[in-house]
């Protein structure tokens, strides 16, 4: 335990799900704990605004939440430091200088990261999506140096990579440095958004054909070659790449057809490569738990998930040591879907308050009055993806649109949401 003999809960990363949890566990637990946090940011990007900066819509401030004025507010110390090690077994979280920041309960919410691949030497440049800090500087140095008409291509098949396409050709489509600039979307799975439905990855494809932007789907990312994408056939041999659905039938036309920024695809119909010319290339596939986060669990012997998340029961706790707990992108729900998205992670807060006071109550020899609720995710969650052109599409479970009003109405949520995280408006603090 801490020195002042109060038990010590360590937050360590400023995810979403901490974002939430701080202020209800704060007030639950008023004096009984130390509560830190424990972030290599003071600021939070918040994931829903990113595309819009993306494309040149907002300011980096305009996304951004003040970790360390929401800490503070709480009550929540606050620590600078990015971890590199978590050792279990001493009950030590370890920073990049080798300081060691002991706890008494451990939760987990450190986000991810996106591994792209083999992309040394690389003669164009590749930058992985995720984590967001480190994607925003390296995009800023390479949109100084754009060259003229940038070929861009953006790799993956989910709403991240849907929200990127379209803010890059927003870009394109722009007075500045990237206009006359052409985007394309390769995807290894056979449509766009594939857990959403036919139909939702159909309107995502014609959304993007709409605004010139080529696609490519069933094709799987290897690496770069020079100043070429190198892809391998995702779909079965002699397949061609998805057809796209169309209600209304409109001939067949494939996802694939207009893919203008082809180089070289050998052996047509029974190509087995495809290689795309390229000055830049946006990783947004699926998301995976840091590193450093997967080697010291399976070093410590704690149960990860295929991804490298720590493996968590309904109440968020670590299934295989106790003490420790983990929400969001860096947590392993094992046969609960749970999609890696802003919207999941906020609402595994008031499990994480529960799981955190049902803890703390162990450590001081109290029976809890209950459990708390477990963590059961969404069926369907409304996810509003901007397609930075004034207009964007919405999809709740099977269900979809696209227009502009729905481009307001997702402003509308966000600047609330940063508000609120914030601490509100200027005269209401």
């Amino acid at each position: 335990m801490a020195a002042d003999l109060k038990p010590q809960i360590l937050f360590a990363g400023g995810g979403h799900t901490h974002l939430a949890a701080l202020g209800a566990l704060a007030q639950r637990v008023r004096g009984r704990a130390r509560l830190v946090l424990l972030s290599e940011s003071s600021q939070l990007l918040y994931s829903g605004m990113m595309p819009g900066w993306l494309a040149g819509r907002y300011a980096l401030h305009d996304c951004a939440i003040d970790l360390r004025e929401l800490a503070q507010r709480a009550g929540v110390e606050w620590v600078t430091d990015t971890l590199v090690d978590i050792d279990f077994q001493a009950r030590q979280a370890v920073g990049a200088q080798g300081t060691r920041y002991g706890w008494d309960l451990l939760s987990l919410n450190v986000g991810t990261a996106v591994d792209p691949g083999v992309i040394r030497n690389a003669a164009l440049t590749v930058l992985p999506v995720k984590p967001f800090g480190h994607f925003v500087q390296r995009w800023q140095e390479w949109l100084a140096r754009a060259p003229l008409r940038p070929r861009c291509i953006v790799v993956g098949g989910g709403a991240a990579a849907f929200e990127v396409a379209c803010a890059l050709r927003a870009r394109c489509a722009a007075t500045g440095p990237m206009q006359g600039g052409s985007v394309c979307v390769i995807s290894a799975a056979p449509r766009l958004l594939v857990d959403q439905g036919r139909y939702n990855g159909w309107l995502a494809a014609r959304s993007l054909r709409a605004r010139g932007i080529a696609l490519q789907c069933g094709w799987r990312f290897v690496g770069v070659q020079g100043q070429e994408v190198l892809c391998e056939r995702g779909t079965s041999p002699g397949r061609q790449a998805t057809q796209a659905f169309n209600p209304d039938d409109d001939g067949g036309k494939s996802d694939t057809q207009d893919a203008g920024a082809v180089s070289d695809v050998e052996g047509a119909a029974q190509a087995r490569w495809l290689r795309l010319s390229a000055d830049l290339v946006i990783v947004a596939t699926g998301a995976q738990a840091p590193r450093w986060l997967d080697a010291a669990a399976r070093r410590d012997g704690l149960s990860v998930g295929p991804r490298g998340g720590i493996a968590v029961t309904a109440g968020l706790r670590a299934v295989s040591t106790p003490r420790v707990y983990a929400s969001g992108d860096c947590a392993d729900f094992g046969h609960l879907r749970v999609p890696k998205s802003g919207v999941h992670a906020l609402r595994q807060a008031p499990a994480l308050v529960d799981a955190l006071t049902a803890g703390l109550d162990a450590l001081d020899g109290i029976a809890p009055p209950h459990a708390g609720a477990p963590y059961r995710p969404q069926r369907r969650a409304l996810a509003l993806l901007d397609r930075c052109d004034g207009s964007a599409m919405a999809t709740w479970g099977r269900l979809g649109a696209a227009g502009a009003g729905l481009s307001h109405w997702k402003t509308r949520i966000d600047r609330a949401f940063i508000e609120a995280m914030n601490g509100g408006p200027p005269a209401a603090r």
